[in-house]
Protein backbone atom coordinates (compact mmCIF):
# COMPACT_ATOMS: atom_id res chain seq x y z
CA UNK A 1 0.00 0.00 0.00
CA UNK A 2 2.82 2.19 0.29
CA UNK A 3 4.22 1.75 -2.99
CA UNK A 4 6.93 -0.18 -2.45
CA UNK A 5 6.46 -3.04 -5.14
CA UNK A 6 10.37 -4.51 -5.60
CA UNK A 7 9.85 -5.95 -2.74
CA UNK A 8 7.02 -8.12 -3.63
CA UNK A 9 9.40 -10.46 -4.84
CA UNK A 10 9.71 -14.30 -3.83
CA UNK A 11 13.15 -14.01 -2.50
CA UNK A 12 12.09 -10.55 -0.13
CA UNK A 13 8.77 -12.20 1.42
CA UNK A 14 10.77 -15.27 1.95
CA UNK A 15 13.18 -13.66 3.83
CA UNK A 16 10.94 -11.11 5.38
CA UNK A 17 7.63 -12.67 6.15
CA UNK A 18 9.27 -16.38 6.36
CA UNK A 19 12.40 -16.08 8.39
CA UNK A 20 14.42 -17.15 5.93
CA UNK A 21 18.08 -16.45 4.90
CA UNK A 22 18.18 -13.28 2.84
CA UNK A 23 19.36 -14.58 -0.59
CA UNK A 24 18.26 -18.13 0.10
CA UNK A 25 17.69 -20.30 -3.14
CA UNK A 26 14.08 -20.58 -3.82
CA UNK A 27 14.68 -23.15 -6.06
CA UNK A 28 14.35 -25.48 -3.64
CA UNK A 29 12.33 -23.76 -1.05
CA UNK A 30 9.07 -23.39 -2.57
CA UNK A 31 7.29 -21.36 0.38
CA UNK A 32 6.31 -18.19 -1.17
CA UNK A 33 5.02 -20.30 -3.97
CA UNK A 34 2.44 -22.61 -1.95
CA UNK A 35 1.85 -19.94 0.44
CA UNK A 36 0.52 -17.83 -2.66
CA UNK A 37 -1.86 -20.45 -3.95
CA UNK A 38 -2.96 -20.81 -0.58
CA UNK A 39 -3.67 -17.12 -0.42
CA UNK A 40 -5.20 -17.18 -4.14
CA UNK A 41 -7.52 -20.06 -2.88
CA UNK A 42 -8.62 -18.04 0.47
CA UNK A 43 -9.77 -15.02 -1.52
CA UNK A 44 -11.50 -17.49 -4.41
CA UNK A 45 -13.41 -19.37 -0.99
CA UNK A 46 -14.71 -15.71 0.45
CA UNK A 47 -15.42 -14.29 -2.33
CA UNK A 48 -17.50 -17.35 -3.30
CA UNK A 49 -19.24 -17.46 0.30
CA UNK A 50 -19.52 -14.77 2.48
CA UNK A 51 -17.70 -12.19 0.42
CA UNK A 52 -20.08 -12.51 -2.63
CA UNK A 53 -21.79 -9.15 -2.36
CA UNK A 54 -18.85 -6.83 -2.13
CA UNK A 55 -18.05 -4.94 -4.77
CA UNK A 56 -14.53 -5.11 -4.26
CA UNK A 57 -12.78 -7.96 -5.51
CA UNK A 58 -8.72 -8.49 -4.22
CA UNK A 59 -7.16 -11.05 -6.68
CA UNK A 60 -3.58 -12.31 -6.83
CA UNK A 61 -2.25 -13.37 -9.99
CA UNK A 62 -0.86 -16.35 -10.87
CA UNK A 63 2.33 -15.36 -10.83
CA UNK A 64 2.78 -12.36 -9.54
CA UNK A 65 2.70 -11.33 -5.86
CA UNK A 66 1.19 -7.64 -6.28
CA UNK A 67 -2.37 -7.76 -6.50
CA UNK A 68 -5.26 -6.41 -8.35
CA UNK A 69 -8.55 -4.41 -7.38
CA UNK A 70 -11.61 -4.88 -8.75
CA UNK A 71 -14.23 -2.87 -8.70
CA UNK A 72 -17.95 -2.62 -10.08
CA UNK A 73 -17.94 -0.30 -13.32
CA UNK A 74 -20.02 3.25 -12.09
CA UNK A 75 -21.69 2.89 -15.24
CA UNK A 76 -22.83 -0.95 -14.77
CA UNK A 77 -21.14 -1.79 -18.22
CA UNK A 78 -17.79 -4.09 -17.49
CA UNK A 79 -15.88 -4.94 -13.95
CA UNK A 80 -13.27 -2.63 -13.76
CA UNK A 81 -9.79 -3.40 -12.87
CA UNK A 82 -7.31 -1.35 -11.13
CA UNK A 83 -3.44 -2.10 -10.41
CA UNK A 84 -1.94 -1.46 -7.09
CA UNK A 85 0.57 0.31 -9.43
CA UNK A 86 -1.75 3.13 -10.36
CA UNK A 87 -3.21 4.03 -6.77
CA UNK A 88 -0.71 6.66 -6.37
CA UNK A 89 -1.69 8.22 -9.28
CA UNK A 90 -3.69 11.48 -9.38
CA UNK A 91 -6.00 9.79 -12.00
CA UNK A 92 -6.57 7.11 -10.08
CA UNK A 93 -10.24 6.18 -10.68
CA UNK A 94 -12.18 6.52 -7.00
CA UNK A 95 -14.56 3.28 -6.40
CA UNK A 96 -18.36 4.63 -6.76
CA UNK A 97 -20.73 5.70 -4.26
CA UNK A 98 -23.10 3.66 -5.77
CA UNK A 99 -21.31 0.26 -6.42
CA UNK A 100 -22.17 -1.86 -3.55
CA UNK A 101 -26.13 -0.92 -4.35
CA UNK A 102 -25.50 -2.28 -8.13
CA UNK A 103 -23.73 -5.21 -6.93
CA UNK A 104 -26.37 -5.83 -4.49
CA UNK A 105 -28.86 -5.95 -7.73
CA UNK A 106 -26.67 -8.20 -9.57
CA UNK A 107 -26.40 -10.36 -7.05
CA UNK A 108 -30.51 -10.29 -7.10
CA UNK A 109 -30.47 -11.20 -11.04
CA UNK A 110 -28.59 -14.00 -10.36
CA UNK A 111 -30.38 -15.12 -7.28
CA UNK A 112 -33.41 -15.02 -9.51
CA UNK A 113 -31.81 -16.55 -12.11
CA UNK A 114 -30.14 -19.50 -10.36
CA UNK A 115 -34.24 -20.13 -9.12
CA UNK A 116 -35.35 -20.24 -12.76
CA UNK A 117 -32.75 -22.65 -13.89
CA UNK A 118 -33.59 -24.68 -10.73
CA UNK A 119 -37.30 -24.77 -11.29
CA UNK A 120 -35.98 -26.04 -14.92
CA UNK A 121 -34.23 -28.51 -14.22
CA UNK A 122 -36.88 -30.11 -11.54
CA UNK A 123 -39.74 -30.02 -14.21
CA UNK A 124 -37.28 -31.38 -16.30
CA UNK A 125 -36.44 -34.58 -13.60
CA UNK A 126 -40.14 -34.66 -12.77
CA UNK A 127 -40.92 -34.89 -16.60
CA UNK A 128 -38.38 -37.67 -16.80
CA UNK A 129 -39.57 -39.59 -13.92
CA UNK A 130 -43.31 -39.39 -15.23
CA UNK A 131 -42.52 -40.24 -18.55
CA UNK A 132 -38.95 -42.39 -18.84
CA UNK A 133 -37.07 -43.20 -22.02
CA UNK A 134 -39.06 -46.08 -23.72
CA UNK A 135 -37.17 -49.51 -22.82
CA UNK A 136 -35.66 -51.38 -26.30
CA UNK A 137 -38.58 -54.60 -25.12
CA UNK A 138 -41.00 -51.41 -24.59
CA UNK A 139 -40.54 -50.31 -27.99
CA UNK A 140 -40.71 -54.20 -29.69
CA UNK A 141 -44.02 -54.12 -27.72
CA UNK A 142 -45.60 -50.95 -28.63
CA UNK A 143 -47.52 -51.45 -31.57
CA UNK A 144 -49.30 -54.55 -29.57
CA UNK A 145 -50.19 -52.43 -26.52
CA UNK A 146 -51.05 -49.14 -28.69
CA UNK A 147 -53.73 -51.37 -30.64
CA UNK A 148 -57.44 -50.92 -29.59
CA UNK A 149 -59.08 -54.77 -29.39
CA UNK A 150 -57.36 -57.30 -26.84
CA UNK A 151 -54.27 -59.00 -27.89
CA UNK A 152 -55.29 -62.63 -29.30
CA UNK A 153 -52.56 -64.95 -27.87
CA UNK A 154 -52.46 -68.49 -29.43
CA UNK A 155 -50.80 -71.50 -28.31
CA UNK A 156 -49.46 -74.65 -29.58
CA UNK A 157 -51.47 -77.70 -28.78
CA UNK A 158 -51.57 -81.23 -29.73
CA UNK A 159 -53.88 -84.22 -29.70
CA UNK A 160 -53.50 -86.29 -26.71
CA UNK A 161 -54.25 -90.19 -26.04
CA UNK A 162 -55.62 -92.09 -23.53
CA UNK A 163 -54.84 -95.49 -23.41
CA UNK A 164 -56.98 -98.38 -21.19
CA UNK A 165 -55.59 -99.97 -18.28
CA UNK A 166 -54.69 -103.16 -20.54
CA UNK A 167 -52.61 -101.40 -23.06
CA UNK A 168 -51.02 -98.81 -20.16
CA UNK A 169 -49.72 -101.99 -18.24
CA UNK A 170 -48.38 -103.47 -21.90
CA UNK A 171 -46.92 -100.10 -22.48
CA UNK A 172 -45.59 -99.98 -18.91
CA UNK A 173 -44.12 -103.35 -18.78
CA UNK A 174 -42.42 -103.26 -22.26
CA UNK A 175 -40.46 -99.84 -22.06
CA UNK A 176 -39.10 -101.77 -19.01
CA UNK A 177 -37.27 -104.10 -21.18
CA UNK A 178 -35.35 -102.27 -24.01
CA UNK A 179 -35.53 -104.60 -27.07
CA UNK A 180 -38.76 -106.62 -26.30
CA UNK A 181 -40.88 -107.15 -28.93
CA UNK A 182 -44.91 -106.38 -28.17
CA UNK A 183 -47.53 -108.40 -29.50
CA UNK A 184 -51.64 -107.63 -28.33
CA UNK A 185 -54.28 -107.30 -30.04
CA UNK A 186 -56.02 -103.98 -29.56
CA UNK A 187 -59.86 -103.23 -28.89
CA UNK A 188 -62.27 -100.80 -30.03
CA UNK A 189 -61.87 -98.56 -26.53
CA UNK A 190 -58.08 -99.19 -25.94
CA UNK A 191 -57.21 -95.88 -27.25
CA UNK A 192 -58.83 -92.63 -27.16
CA UNK A 193 -57.64 -89.64 -29.17
CA UNK A 194 -58.72 -86.04 -28.11
CA UNK A 195 -58.03 -83.49 -30.03
CA UNK A 196 -55.63 -80.69 -28.95
CA UNK A 197 -55.43 -81.89 -25.32
CA UNK A 198 -51.78 -81.74 -24.49
CA UNK A 199 -49.56 -78.34 -23.87
CA UNK A 200 -46.61 -78.87 -22.24
CA UNK A 201 -45.99 -76.81 -19.41
CA UNK A 202 -43.01 -75.22 -20.93
CA UNK A 203 -44.94 -73.62 -22.94
CA UNK A 204 -47.73 -72.80 -20.25
CA UNK A 205 -45.11 -70.72 -19.15
CA UNK A 206 -44.64 -68.85 -21.77
CA UNK A 207 -48.49 -68.30 -22.33
CA UNK A 208 -48.43 -67.09 -18.85
CA UNK A 209 -45.27 -65.25 -18.98
CA UNK A 210 -46.78 -63.31 -22.24
CA UNK A 211 -50.18 -62.88 -20.68
CA UNK A 212 -48.87 -61.06 -17.35
CA UNK A 213 -46.96 -58.88 -19.35
CA UNK A 214 -49.60 -58.12 -21.47
CA UNK A 215 -51.97 -57.30 -18.66
CA UNK A 216 -49.05 -55.02 -16.73
CA UNK A 217 -48.98 -52.85 -19.73
CA UNK A 218 -53.08 -52.66 -19.61
CA UNK A 219 -53.81 -55.21 -22.25
CA UNK A 220 -55.95 -58.01 -22.14
CA UNK A 221 -55.39 -61.20 -23.65
CA UNK A 222 -57.37 -63.97 -25.23
CA UNK A 223 -56.15 -67.34 -24.81
CA UNK A 224 -56.71 -69.22 -28.17
CA UNK A 225 -55.95 -72.93 -29.73
CA UNK A 226 -55.00 -72.54 -33.01
CA UNK A 227 -58.49 -74.52 -33.71
CA UNK A 228 -59.80 -71.46 -32.05
CA UNK A 229 -58.06 -68.47 -33.80
CA UNK A 230 -60.48 -67.72 -37.57
CA UNK A 231 -58.21 -66.31 -40.56
CA UNK A 232 -60.23 -63.39 -40.13
CA UNK A 233 -58.39 -62.70 -36.32
CA UNK A 234 -55.26 -63.11 -38.17
CA UNK A 235 -55.79 -60.76 -40.54
CA UNK A 236 -57.26 -57.97 -38.65
CA UNK A 237 -56.20 -58.53 -34.94
CA UNK A 238 -52.95 -57.98 -32.85
CA UNK A 239 -52.40 -62.18 -32.51
CA UNK A 240 -48.82 -63.72 -30.73
CA UNK A 241 -48.32 -67.51 -31.80
CA UNK A 242 -46.43 -69.46 -29.06
CA UNK A 243 -45.00 -72.83 -30.32
CA UNK A 244 -43.99 -73.80 -33.58
CA UNK A 245 -44.30 -76.93 -35.11
CA UNK A 246 -47.84 -78.39 -33.37
CA UNK A 247 -48.87 -74.18 -34.21
CA UNK A 248 -49.96 -74.11 -38.06
CA UNK A 249 -50.36 -70.36 -38.10
CA UNK A 250 -46.96 -70.08 -36.89
CA UNK A 251 -45.79 -72.36 -39.13
CA UNK A 252 -47.32 -71.09 -42.17
CA UNK A 253 -46.07 -67.46 -40.82
CA UNK A 254 -42.47 -68.82 -40.85
CA UNK A 255 -42.40 -70.02 -44.32
CA UNK A 256 -42.51 -66.32 -45.43
CA UNK A 257 -39.90 -65.10 -43.09
CA UNK A 258 -36.16 -65.87 -43.66
CA UNK A 259 -35.54 -67.78 -40.73
CA UNK A 260 -37.93 -70.81 -39.63
CA UNK A 261 -37.31 -74.50 -38.34
CA UNK A 262 -37.07 -77.94 -40.13
CA UNK A 263 -37.24 -81.18 -38.77
CA UNK A 264 -36.74 -84.96 -40.25
CA UNK A 265 -37.31 -87.85 -38.58
CA UNK A 266 -34.82 -90.83 -37.88
CA UNK A 267 -36.99 -93.59 -36.94
CA UNK A 268 -36.17 -94.75 -33.26
CA UNK A 269 -33.46 -92.39 -33.01
CA UNK A 270 -35.78 -89.48 -32.73
CA UNK A 271 -35.91 -86.24 -34.68
CA UNK A 272 -33.13 -84.09 -36.07
CA UNK A 273 -34.08 -80.15 -36.06
CA UNK A 274 -32.29 -77.32 -37.30
CA UNK A 275 -32.95 -73.22 -38.41
CA UNK A 276 -32.99 -72.65 -42.34
CA UNK A 277 -31.89 -70.19 -43.77
CA UNK A 278 -33.88 -68.49 -46.79
CA UNK A 279 -30.89 -66.77 -47.68
CA UNK A 280 -28.63 -69.69 -47.51
CA UNK A 281 -31.02 -72.64 -48.81
CA UNK A 282 -29.97 -76.30 -47.82
CA UNK A 283 -27.77 -75.04 -45.27
CA UNK A 284 -28.64 -76.13 -41.53
CA UNK A 285 -27.79 -74.06 -38.69
CA UNK A 286 -28.05 -74.35 -35.43
CA UNK A 287 -29.16 -78.00 -35.13
CA UNK A 288 -29.72 -80.25 -32.66
CA UNK A 289 -29.64 -83.67 -33.90
CA UNK A 290 -31.52 -85.74 -31.01
CA UNK A 291 -34.54 -83.78 -29.74
CA UNK A 292 -36.03 -84.67 -26.80
CA UNK A 293 -37.70 -86.64 -25.40
CA UNK A 294 -35.97 -89.25 -27.19
CA UNK A 295 -32.34 -88.13 -26.19
CA UNK A 296 -31.06 -85.78 -23.62
CA UNK A 297 -30.71 -82.55 -25.14
CA UNK A 298 -28.21 -80.09 -24.47
CA UNK A 299 -29.21 -76.88 -26.30
CA UNK A 300 -32.37 -75.48 -27.59
CA UNK A 301 -33.02 -72.65 -29.95
CA UNK A 302 -36.15 -70.02 -30.64
CA UNK A 303 -37.29 -67.61 -32.64
CA UNK A 304 -38.99 -64.04 -32.17
CA UNK A 305 -40.23 -62.38 -34.77
CA UNK A 306 -42.54 -59.65 -35.43
CA UNK A 307 -44.03 -58.91 -38.79
CA UNK A 308 -46.10 -56.04 -40.32
CA UNK A 309 -49.35 -56.24 -42.17
CA UNK A 310 -50.05 -52.83 -43.13
CA UNK A 311 -52.73 -53.31 -45.78
CA UNK A 312 -54.38 -55.26 -43.33
CA UNK A 313 -53.57 -53.05 -39.86
CA UNK A 314 -52.17 -56.25 -38.19
CA UNK A 315 -49.45 -56.70 -35.93
CA UNK A 316 -48.16 -60.81 -35.65
CA UNK A 317 -45.43 -61.77 -32.87
CA UNK A 318 -44.36 -65.21 -32.54
CA UNK A 319 -42.48 -67.13 -30.25
CA UNK A 320 -41.18 -70.20 -31.39
CA UNK A 321 -39.07 -73.06 -30.54
CA UNK A 322 -37.36 -75.81 -31.85
CA UNK A 323 -39.12 -78.01 -28.52
CA UNK A 324 -40.53 -77.03 -25.50
CA UNK A 325 -37.49 -75.82 -23.45
CA UNK A 326 -36.96 -72.31 -26.66
CA UNK A 327 -40.88 -72.02 -26.31
CA UNK A 328 -40.19 -71.20 -22.35
CA UNK A 329 -37.42 -69.08 -22.64
CA UNK A 330 -38.60 -67.34 -25.87
CA UNK A 331 -41.41 -66.29 -23.40
CA UNK A 332 -39.10 -65.25 -20.64
CA UNK A 333 -36.78 -63.46 -23.18
CA UNK A 334 -40.09 -61.40 -24.30
CA UNK A 335 -41.31 -59.93 -21.00
CA UNK A 336 -37.94 -59.17 -19.43
CA UNK A 337 -36.36 -55.79 -19.92
CA UNK A 338 -32.53 -57.13 -19.34
CA UNK A 339 -32.27 -59.32 -22.20
CA UNK A 340 -33.06 -56.37 -24.95
CA UNK A 341 -30.16 -54.17 -23.57
CA UNK A 342 -28.09 -55.67 -27.11
CA UNK A 343 -31.18 -55.05 -29.28
CA UNK A 344 -31.34 -51.88 -28.68
CA UNK A 345 -27.38 -51.13 -29.62
CA UNK A 346 -27.41 -53.38 -32.83
CA UNK A 347 -30.49 -52.60 -34.54
CA UNK A 348 -30.82 -50.35 -37.04
CA UNK A 349 -32.29 -46.51 -36.58
CA UNK A 350 -35.98 -46.77 -36.82
CA UNK A 351 -36.43 -50.60 -35.96
CA UNK A 352 -39.00 -50.08 -33.74
CA UNK A 353 -41.65 -50.20 -37.02
CA UNK A 354 -39.66 -52.72 -38.99
CA UNK A 355 -39.69 -56.10 -39.44
CA UNK A 356 -37.66 -58.44 -37.30
CA UNK A 357 -36.19 -62.19 -36.07
CA UNK A 358 -34.49 -62.94 -32.92
CA UNK A 359 -32.75 -66.17 -33.34
CA UNK A 360 -32.41 -67.29 -29.11
CA UNK A 361 -29.92 -70.09 -27.90
CA UNK A 362 -30.47 -71.79 -24.41
CA UNK A 363 -27.88 -74.42 -22.90
CA UNK A 364 -30.15 -77.19 -21.13
CA UNK A 365 -29.19 -78.66 -17.78
CA UNK A 366 -31.43 -81.87 -16.96
CA UNK A 367 -34.72 -80.11 -18.04
CA UNK A 368 -33.61 -76.44 -16.80
CA UNK A 369 -32.93 -74.46 -19.87
CA UNK A 370 -30.49 -71.80 -19.00
CA UNK A 371 -31.10 -67.35 -19.28
CA UNK A 372 -31.67 -66.91 -23.55
CA UNK A 373 -28.73 -65.55 -25.68
CA UNK A 374 -29.14 -63.83 -28.70
CA UNK A 375 -27.51 -65.37 -31.32
CA UNK A 376 -28.98 -63.75 -34.45
CA UNK A 377 -30.52 -60.31 -35.28
CA UNK A 378 -32.14 -59.76 -38.69
CA UNK A 379 -34.67 -56.90 -39.75
CA UNK A 380 -36.10 -55.58 -43.04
Amino acid sequence: MEGQYGALKERVIGAEVFGRPAGYETSGDAIVRVKANEVRKRLAQYYLDTGGAEPLRINLPAGSYIPTLTWLDTKGSAPLVVQMTSLSSPASPAPSSSAKAKFSEWVKRRMWLNVALGALLAATIGLWLLFPRQSALDSFWAPIIESTEPVVVCASVRDDYIYSPRISEALAAGAQNEGQLLDFRLHRDDVVRIPNGQMSLQSLRAVLDLATFLAQHGRQAQLRTPADVSFEEIRHKAVVLVGSFYNPWAKQLSQELRYGFDTMNQGSSGAVSWIRDAKAPGERQWMVDRVWPYHTQPVDYAIISRVFDSPNQRVIVSAAGMSRFGAQVAGEFLTASKYWKSVGTQAPRGWERMNCQIILETKLVGMTPSPPKIAALHFW
